[in-house]
C-alpha cells in the first residue's frame, strides 16, 4: 500500500530563494511531513542560492542536488526526475506551495485507488500570495462533466479521458501531482524537448503508455503563483507554438494506439452543458486546426484565435480607457481625502469640546450618552461605509462619518439615506463646523513615535526619553543614516522618493510631513506605504467598548440533579495522537462517566475524528472496547482545522447522537473523575445559556476569571462545554480560523448575544502544555488567526502587529502579499474585548 515513507518530494529551483523558502515551509507544514522519505531540491541556478535555503530546513530529510547550470526547465526536469529512486514522487515548483493536507489527501486517494498512476488536484492561482481567481475553474467544468462528477467528490479519470483533456488544454498543474515514480520515469523522454507546454504533453504520454486511471481531487490544495512575465504577449506567442507542438505529438501518440481524438470529442462534446460547450469551443479554437474543429462539430468563428480578433483589440482599448478614468478618479479621491482630513480635524475638536462641557452644562447630552450612541452604531457604520469609503480608500471619510454618527444620529441617518456619498458627508459636517463657529483650521499635525530601543542600539547609548532621541537624531544620527524606527529605512525612502534626496531636513521629519499631507511614500522594502501609514498613525483613541449587562450566576447547591433528557457528547479531534495517549484519555473518561452515572446522569457519549488520518475505525473501537466507552468515529475528508473539525463533530453529536451539550476535549490531556458530574451540576444551576470551561490543572491558564461569579472574558477550547442552543445561535466556531483564536472569537460572540462565559472550577482537566515548544509553523498560524480576529473585532493596531510579525518572520515577502480579509464580518467591540494583553486576550493572573 502507498505510504509517506515511500514518497520523495521533488522541488525544481532556480535562483529564487524567497520563493523556495515558502515552498519548503509548506512541505514542513504537511500533516505527514515527519514521515517523508526525502525532500530533493534540484537547483540549476548559476548563483547556487538554493543551497543556503536548504540549510535552513535541516529538520526535514532534505538533500540538495546541483543540476547542470543554464539548462532550460525541460532538461532540468529530465535530470531531476531521473535522480528519484523512491516508489512515489510528488512534484513542486519552487514558486508554488501546498496546503497542509495536500500530501495526506493524495496518499489516501492512492490507497483507495491502487490501480491509479497518480493523483492530481485543483489549484488556486495567486499573485504573490493573494488569490486572483477561482481555483482552476476556467477549465474545471469540462473535466468534471466529462467524468460525470458533481465537482465535489474525487474523480477517477480513465487514461483515454486524460489523453482527450491534455489534447485540448492543461487539465491540472504539475505541482499537484503525487504518483508512482516508475510511471513518470517511463515517459521521461518527453522532457528532452523544449516546449512551453511540456507538462501537458507529459500528462498525455503517461496516459497512453501506462493505460492507468488518474485520480483528480476537485478541492484546491496547491497554490500556484502567477507572475507578470507569464501573461505577456510574447509568452502568449510561445504558448501558442507550444500548443501546436503538443497537439501534434499527442495526435501521433493516439493514432499509434488506434484512437481517433476527433471522434471521441465529437461524442463527448454533445453531452456537455451549453455554457461548458462554449468554453470547450473557445479552448479548441486556440490550438486545433479548422479540420479538427469541423470534425468535432465545434462552433466555427471568423477569428480562430482570440488574441488576434477585433473583439480582443476592442477589449484592450476599453481597458486602456478604463485605466485612464481610474487614474483620474484616483487624483480626485486624493483631493477629497485632503479636504476630509481638515474636516475631521475640526469635528474632533468639536467632540472634545462637547465631552468637556458634558459635566458643566445640562444643555449638552451626557458623556455616557454620546459614547453609547457611538458604540451601538459602530456595526451599522462599518456596513454603511464599506462601499462608500473603504472601497475608495478614503480612510478620512470613514473617520468623519464615525464622528458625525457620534455627534448627531439624525444627521448621520440623513447622510446614510441620501444618494450622495463623500460630497454629502462634507456638506453635513460643514454644518457642524458652522454651528460651533469653527474656522477652517488645518488638521492637528501627527507626530511619529520613535523606537527608543532600536535607535539606542544604533547610537550605542541609552536615551531617557523620545525627545532626547529625536534631538540626537536631528543633530547627528540622520547624517549617519541611522533610523528612529526598525520599519523606517532611510536609504529605501530616498530611493523610492528621489525628490527628497536633495532636502537638507532629516528623512524622518520629511516622512512625517508627507504622511501629514496625506501622501503614502514608501519607506521600507517589505512594508507598503499604506500599511506603514496605518501602522504609524494607529494610536488614535477608539470608542469606549459597549458595556454588557448579564445576570449574576446563582449559587450551586450540592446534590441538584439534572433532568434525564440532558445528554453530554464528548468530542475529540485526533492529530498525530499516539496510541498510549488516546488510551490514557479513554481511561480517564471511563472514570468520569462512571461517576456521572453514579449521580443519576445519562452516560456521556464520545465522538472522534482524525485530522491527521492516521487512525481507522477498527483501532479506535479496540481502545474504546477496552475502556468500555460508547465511541463513534467520524473521519474527515482532510485536515480541515481545529474549529471546522469540532463543528463537524458537533453536527454529528446534535443530529445523530441527539446530544443536548457538546464537550470539546483536547486529546493531549486527562479529565478528572469528577469533571463530567460537575458539568452536569453546572448545567442544572445555570440561569440562561453560557459557555463553560473546565479548569486546567496543575498549571492553570494565565487569563483571569472572577472568583465569585466565575465569569471570564473567553473560554479555552481545550475543555469547553457548549449547549445545542448556543451552537445554533452562533453557528459554532468560525472556520476562517484554521488553528488558534477560534475559541476567543466564539466566546466574544457569545458575550455579544447577551450570554456568558464561565469557568467551572470543579471540572478539572489536566492539559499537557508545558512540554510543548512553539515552532515556526504554529507561530505562523497563531499570527494568521490573530490577524483575522483583529479584523473581525476592529482592532487595527493588533492586526498591524500580527502582519508585521508575519512579514518579519519571512512568511510573506511584502505586506502587499498578505491575503485580503474583505470577507471577514465586522463586529462591534464590547466590554469583554481585550487586545491590550496580546494573545492572552484578558488580564493575566501572573
Amino acid at each position: 500500500m502507498p505510504s509517506c515513507e515511500d514518497l520523495t518530494v521533488l522541488i525544481l529551483a532556480h535562483d529564487r530563494p524567497h520563493y523556495l523558502r515558502s515552498a519548503l515551509e509548506s512541505v514542513r507544514g504537511q500533516v505527514l511531513a515527519g514521515r517523508l522519505r526525502e525532500v530533493l531540491v534540484s537547483d540549476n541556478g548559476a548563483k547556487g542560492l538554493a543551497a543556503e535555503v536548504v540549510g535552513e530546513f535541516s529538520d526535514l530529510p532534505i538533500r540538495y542536488l546541483a543540476a547542470p547550470q543554464d539548462t532550460d526547465f525541460c532538461r532540468h526536469a529530465h535530470f531531476a526526475i531521473s535522480q528519484v529512486a523512491s516508489p512515489l514522487l510528488a512534484f513542486l515548483h519552487d514558486d508554488d506551495w501546498w496546503h497542509p493536507g495536500h500530501v495526506s489527501c493524495s496518499i489516501r486517494a492512492l490507497e483507495a485507488n491502487p490501480e491509479a498512476a497518480y493523483v492530481a488536484s485543483a489549484s488556486l492561482w495567486l499573485e504573490g500570495e493573494r488569490s486572483v481567481g477561482p481555483p482552476f475553474y476556467f477549465n474545471f467544468p469540462i473535466l468534471t462533466e466529462l467524468a460525470g462528477s458533481d465537482g465535489v467528490k474525487p474523480v477517477l479519470l480513465d487514461w483515454k479521458q486524460v489523453l482527450m483533456l491534455s489534447w485540448i488544454y492543461t487539465p491540472y498543474h504539475l505541482s499537484s501531482l503525487v504518483g508512482k515514480t516508475q510511471c513518470f520515469l517511463n515517459s521521461l523522454e518527453v522532457w528532452q524537448e523544449t516546449n512551453y507546454l511540456v507538462d501537458r504533453a507529459f500528462f498525455g504520454i503517461v496516459a497512453t503508455k501506462e493505460k492507468m486511471p488518474v485520480v483528480f481531487l476537485p478541492y484546491p490544495s496547491v497554490h500556484v503563483r502567477l507572475h507578470e512575465s507569464q501573461v505577456t504577449r510574447e509568452k502568449a506567442e510561445i504558448q501558442k507554438a507550444g500548443a501546436v507542438l503538443t497537439v501534434k505529438r499527442l495526435r501521433e501518440q493516439s493514432e499509434r494506439e488506434g484512437i481517433n481524438l476527433n471522434e471521441l470529442w465529437s461524442r463527448h462534446r454533445a453531452k456537455l452543458k451549453p455554457a461548458t460547450k462554449s468554453l470547450f469551443d473557445t479552448l479548441a479554437r486556440e490550438c486545433l486546426t479548422t479540420a479538427d474543429l469541423v470534425a468535432m462539430g465545434c462552433d466555427l468563428h471568423a477569428e480562430a484565435r482570440p488574441w488576434e480578433s477585433p473583439a480582443a483589440d476592442g477589449a484592450r482599448k476599453q481597458g486602456d480607457e478604463l485605466k485612464t478614468r481610474l487614474q483620474a478618479t484616483r487624483r480626485e479621491l486624493e483631493k477629497s481625502q485632503k479636504t476630509l482630513a481638515s474636516v475631521v480635524g475640526a469635528v474632533q475638536t468639536y467632540v472634545q469640546r462637547l465631552l468637556g462641557a458634558a459635566d458643566r452644562s445640562a444643555k449638552h447630552p451626557s458623556r455616557a450618552a454620546i459614547e453609547l450612541i457611538g458604540a451601538s452604531g459602530a456595526t451599522a457604520l462599518a456596513e454603511a461605509n464599506h462601499e462608500k469609503a473603504n472601497a475608495l480608500h478614503l480612510d478620512a471619510a470613514e473617520k468623519g462619518a464615525h464622528l458625525l454618527q457620534r455627534i448627531s444620529p439624525r444627521w448621520y441617518r440623513n447622510w446614510r439615506t441620501s444618494s450622495e456619498t463623500v460630497p454629502g458627508l462634507v456638506q453635513l459636517i460643514g454644518k457642524v463646523r458652522k454651528a460651533v463657529g469653527h474656522s477652517k483650521k488645518p488638521p492637528v499635525k501627527r507626530r511619529l513615535k520613535p523606537d527608543l530601543k532600536h535607535y539606542s542600539k544604533a547610537a550605542g547609548r541609552v536615551f531617557a526619553s523620545a525627545s532626547d532621541a529625536l534631538k540626537h537624531y536631528q543633530e547627528e544620527g540622520w547624517h549617519k543614516d541611522w533610523s528612529l524606527h526598525p520599519l523606517f529605512d532611510p536609504q529605501h525612502f530616498r530611493k523610492k522618493n528621489p525628490e527628497v534626496a536633495t532636502e537638507t531636513e532629516p528623512p524622518w521629519a520629511i516622512y512625517e510631513m508627507m504622511l501629514n499631507e496625506g501622501k503614502l511614500p514608501e519607506a521600507h522594502p517589505r512594508f507598503g506605504g499604506r500599511w506603514l501609514r496605518d501602522y504609524f498613525l494607529a494610536d488614535s483613541v477608539p470608542l469606549r467598548p459597549l458595556p454588557i449587562s448579564v445576570p449574576n450566576r446563582l449559587a450551586s447547591p450540592n446534590g441538584v440533579k439534572v433532568l434525564g433528557s440532558t445528554q453530554i457528547v464528548v468530542g475529540v479531534i485526533l492529530f498525530h495522537t499516539e496510541r498510549e495517549e488516546l488510551a490514557h484519555l479513554f481511561a480517564s473518561l471511563r472514570k468520569a462517566v462512571e461517576q456521572a452515572q453514579a449521580e443519576g446522569h445519562l452516560p456521556p457519549l464520545v465522538v472522534l475524528t482524525d485530522n491527521s488520518h492516521e487512525w481507522n475505525s477498527a483501532d479506535v473501537e479496540e481502545l474504546a472496547d477496552r475502556a468500555r466507552l460508547n465511541v463513534f468515529f467520524h473521519p474527515t475528508p482532510s485536515n480541515i482545522g481545529f474549529g471546522a473539525g469540532h463543528n463537524f463533530l458537533m453536527r454529528n453529536a446534535f443530529q445523530l447522537q441527539h446530544g443536548t451539550h457538546y464537550l470539546c476535549l483536547n486529546p493531549d490531556g486527562h479529565i478528572h473523575p469528577e469533571a463530567l458530574a460537575s458539568f452536569y451540576r453546572t448545567i442544572a444551576t445555570l440561569k440562561g445559556e453560557a459557555l463553560v470551561e473546565g479548569l486546567q490543572f496543575p498549571a492553570e491558564h494565565p487569563k483571569d476569571y472572577n472568583a465569585a461569579s466565575h465569569d471570564t472574558n473567553w473560554c479555552s477550547a481545550a475543555c469547553l462545554l457548549i449547549s445545542k442552543h448556543l451552537y445554533e445561535a452562533t453557528g459554532g466556531f468560525d472556520e476562517r480560523f484554521f488553528m488558534y483564536c477560534e475559541d476567543v472569537d466564539l466566546s466574544w460572540r457569545v458575550w455579544e448575544l447577551g450570554h456568558r462565559c464561565i469557568v467551572d472550577p470543579e471540572a478539572l482537566f489536566l492539559h499537557h502544555v508545558q512540554s510543548r515548544e512553539p515552532n515556526p509553523a504554529s507561530l505562523r498560524w497563531m499570527f494568521e488567526s490573530g490577524r483575522v480576529l483583529a479584523a473581525k473585532w476592529q482592532a487595527g493596531r493588533f492586526q498591524l502587529d500580527c502582519e508585521r510579525k508575519l512579514v518579519e518572520a519571512g512568511h510573506y515577502a511584502h505586506t502587499g502579499d498578505l491575503p485580503e480579509l474583505e470577507d471577514v464580518p465586522k463586529h462591534t467591540p464590547h466590554a469583554r474585548i481585550d487586545f491590550k494583553n496580546h494573545f492572552t486576550f484578558a488580564a493575566r493572573r501572573w
